[in-house]
């Protein structure tokens, strides 16, 4: 049988074929050989054959409405049969053109039925005029119509949906809202190409209104429905739909590869968002083989569903979704605070969410100079401060249903990391994680990650218990939370897991939590009994350059300030130059702070700079050892005028001094020898009133060594090195090195400082020996010699003259 319109216009949209009543056959099973006697097939115009059949006995009406604008009905009987008094073959249809505009619940817009009641007739009177209120008869808008995606060539019904966020996007079933043909598989593929900068897309799929989702969900063709109360309005989820496998299928992503986060059939009940992690989702649905159009309970003659499509936009830098489908991981990292929430899109089940929160300074060199930081100082330089506000977990359908088990979704908090940071400066590092995750095709999506290895349990959170809440920071102008609200690390890390064990599209989960990294670092050292003082020292000598400037500010500590329990502040700063012997000193006082203040209501950021004046200044040196010169340098005195001066005084200062004398030397009557009564120390200060320099020599004396039978007061006789003229000692190594100390020069005479006259007295003593014995030696073998050469002569003397032979061995001296 062939439904077709010849001569059919563009403003009509398809057939509607109406089953009044309709038996084929008998009908046995969904999915196996469901029509033994003969079915029904429907095959629309240009497009492919699906083969679905249908058979039975109804009764009530089913409606058929057609995608294209030609159709065709084959009904093939295999067995003819007389049950009881009629035929299993009777069937009575009628059909008729739809026209678009009438077809509103396909294609959305306003029926032209829908007009403003008062379009051509204005109000005679006014009706219900109040003062202050505008009684203009607002205008009707009219509903856009809707967006049903790009078919893909060579299917039956899958589609392509693009940037839905400008589009009246809707998702149907085919043939909606007829009944929906058997044994097909549609394919709905969402992508938001256009994203704005720094945002990141999130699709939803949903349906608030109940009465446009009706999913065949139970074989049983007679069940008495309004037993259960519910007239038949019920959504399954999972595997409860394996009875009849008619179901709608999302999945995170463009493949049925991706994590599955929501399985549904049934309906008049709302259908829950679905929210994917990102701008993609694909929406599958899958009915099976065989069918009848007998339903259990007629409660709405409508079939199949529809699907609202929406875009939401989040901030790309936020833990608020997951960058990688199979691993739900956030690393949050840095000196600051914020607030973290859950993820705002759908999770599968059995899916465990790991937030990595560390105290780091991620800004890297910024030119400060913070000086006397050690590196291997053990206490951490952050903290983290965490306060949850809220922790929910709900159901999607009826929130007042209970939990299926105690505490199965829940919130951990430990303190301390649970694994080491892969060094990326990214919120997300999903490269450098490696999970184990089973296939997507079924709801039990496992994520598995490391155990907690450094991290212990402080708080679990779940839908019965709560141990430490701030709620009343949700409110407006709230204090802060105190200690005992919130939590804080022992180290610079704290890792937050959310272990869920069903999808959060049905039981959803939120929770809101502040969290601050709490920095403990101050510039400078530890100064006096205040937790806040801090004492900043040049270490540089008179002869090294000076120390760059260095710039400091005010603690960072919020447990300071107001917001962290402290009503007033005192803070002291020392600034020692160790050469000069120059002290000053910075109080930085806040009082009667609010619980809202803290390091950014107050504070201050300076810079101090260790100068060494030369000249211009009346300075002071310390000097050391056992001689020396020290060069003092004088300027243009200073102005008479008052203008030009600055006087600074304190207890304990003086300065009492001739402002016309030129020098100034010790008391006259002073003596020129060493005194037991001199002090160990001297001050020299040059008070010059024209512009030059001047060289002081120093030379340190000691006293003789007391005689061991003349008690204290009794001196030996000489010291190893002893200036004459000053009756004193001084150090060996200036003791002839060149250049004269005593007065008189003593330390220099030939006398003391002769090579010879310092050889050790052992030496000099081997060396005479020496010499004796080579002089002996010398002699000894010079008159042996005369000796033989005597005896020689002699005997020449005694032979005869013409003895002309010799001896050879004869040796002649």
């Amino acid at each position: 049988m062939n439904i077709r319109h010849e001569n059919i216009k563009k403003t009509v949209s398809s057939f509607q074929v109406l089953f009044d009543s309709f038996t084929l056959g008998r009908f046995t099973s969904f999915t196996e050989d469901g029509c033994p006697d003969g079915y029904m097939q429907i095959q629309e115009a240009s497009r492919p054959q699906v083969g679905g059949s249908w058979c039975g006995t109804s009764w009530g009406p089913s409606i058929y409405y057609s995608e294209t604008k030609s159709i065709t009905l084959i009904i093939r009987l295999l067995h003819l049969s007389k049950e009881q008094n009629n035929y299993n073959f009777d069937f009575r249809m009628a059909y008729k053109v739809l026209r678009r505009e009438y077809a509103t619940v396909r294609y959305g817009g306003t029926p032209p039925s829908e007009r403003p009641f008062f379009k051509l007739r204005p109000m005679p009177y006014p009706v219900n005029i109040s003062r202050g209120e505008d009684t203009t008869v607002a205008k009707t808008t009219k509903t856009p119509e809707y967006y049903l995606g790009d078919l893909i060539s060579g299917t039956y019904c899958s589609r392509i949906f693009s940037d839905c966020d400008r589009k009246n996007c809707r998702l149907q079933s085919p043939n909606f809202p007829g009944v929906y043909p058997r044994n097909l598989t549609c394919y709905y593929a969402v992508r938001q190409h256009e994203v704005p900068q720094g945002k990141h897309a999130l699709i939803v799929v949903k349906q608030p209104n109940g009465q446009l989702v009706s999913i065949r969900s139970q074989k049983a063709l007679y069940a008495a429905q309004q037993e259960r109360g519910n007239n038949g309005r019920e959504l399954k989820f999972w595997q409860q739909c394996d009875e009849v496998q008619d179901y709608v299928t999302v999945y995170d992503g463009y493949t049925t590869r991706d994590p599955v986060i929501l399985r549904f059939c049934g309906g008049g009940v709302s259908v829950p968002e679905a929210i994917s992690s990102g701008p993609e989702l694909l929406v599958e649905f899958t009915t099976s083989p065989f069918g009848t159009f007998l339903q259990p309970v007629t409660s709405q003659s409508l079939h199949g569903f529809q699907l609202e499509v929406e875009v939401r936009f989040v901030d790309q830098q936020s833990p608020t979704y997951a960058k990688n489908k199979r691993a739900c991981e956030f690393w949050i990292r840095g000196t600051g605070r914020g607030v973290l929430e859950h993820p705002q899109h759908s999770l599968p089940p059995n899916t465990t969410c790991l937030y990595h929160m560390q105290g780091i300074d991620t800004s890297g060199p910024s030119g400060r100079n913070i000086i006397y930081r050690r590196p291997s100082f053990s206490a951490p330089r952050f903290r983290v401060w965490f306060s949850v506000l809220k922790f929910y977990v709900t159901n999607a359908l009826n929130p007042n249903l209970p939990e299926d088990e105690y505490c199965g979704s829940h919130l951990n908090i430990w303190d301390g990391p649970m694994r080491i940071s892969p060094g990326c400066s990214d919120i997300f590092c999903d490269k450098e994680r490696s999970v184990q995750m089973s296939r997507a095709t079924s709801p039990q999506s496992v994520i598995v990650g490391r155990p907690p290895t450094n991290a212990t349990l402080v708080a679990r959170f779940c839908r019965e218990r709560a141990p430490r809440t701030c709620e009343h920071a949700l409110l407006r102008r709230s204090r802060a939370c105190a200690k005992t609200e919130s939590f804080l690390s022992k180290g610079d890390s704290l890792t937050l897991e959310l272990k869920l064990t069903q999808g959060t599209a049905l039981k959803p989960v939120y929770f809101k939590a502040l969290y601050e990294f709490v920095d403990l670092h101050q510039d400078g050292e530890p100064w006096g009994r205040g937790s806040c003082s801090r004492r900043f020292a040049s270490r540089s000598f008179p002869e090294a350059p000076p120390d760059p400037p260095i710039t400091f500010s005010s603690p960072r500590d919020v447990f300071l300030y107001g917001r962290g329990g402290n009503r007033n502040i005192s803070d002291v700063g020392d600034y020692e130059f160790t050469s000069l012997s120059t002290v000053a000193e910075l109080r930085f006082d806040v009082v009667n702070m609010t619980a809202s203040d803290d390091f950014r209501s107050f504070g201050f950021e300076a810079s101090i700079e260790f100068v060494r004046l030369e000249s211009g200044c009346e300075t002071s040196h310390r000097v050391y050892g056992a001689s020396g010169e020290m060069r003092l340098a004088s300027s243009n005195p200073m102005s008479e005028s008052m203008d030009d001066m600055v006087e600074v005084f304190s207890d304990g200062w003086s300065r009492e001094v001739d402002p016309l004398a030129r020098h100034v030397f010790a008391s006259p009557s002073a003596s020129d020898h060493f005194d037991l009564d001199w002090p160990r120390s001297l001050s020299v200060e040059l008070i010059a009133v024209e512009p030059a320099s001047y060289y002081v020599t120093w030379l340190e004396l000691s006293r003789r060594h007391a005689s061991s039978h003349g008690g204290v007061f009794a001196l030996s006789g000489e010291c190893e090195y002893r200036c004459a003229s000053l009756d004193a000692c001084i150090a060996a190594d200036l003791w002839c090195d060149g250049i004269p100390h005593c007065p008189r020069g003593e330390d220099e005479r030939l006398a003391h400082c002769s090579a010879l006259l310092r050889v050790p007295a052992h030496y000099a003593l081997m060396f005479l020996a020496l010499t004796l014995l080579a002089a002996f030696a010398v002699i000894t073998a010079a008159r042996s010699c005369r000796r033989r050469r005597s005896a020689l002569q002699q005997r020449l003397k005694s032979l005869s003259s013409d003895t002309a032979i010799f001896d050879e061995k004869e040796v002649i001296c």
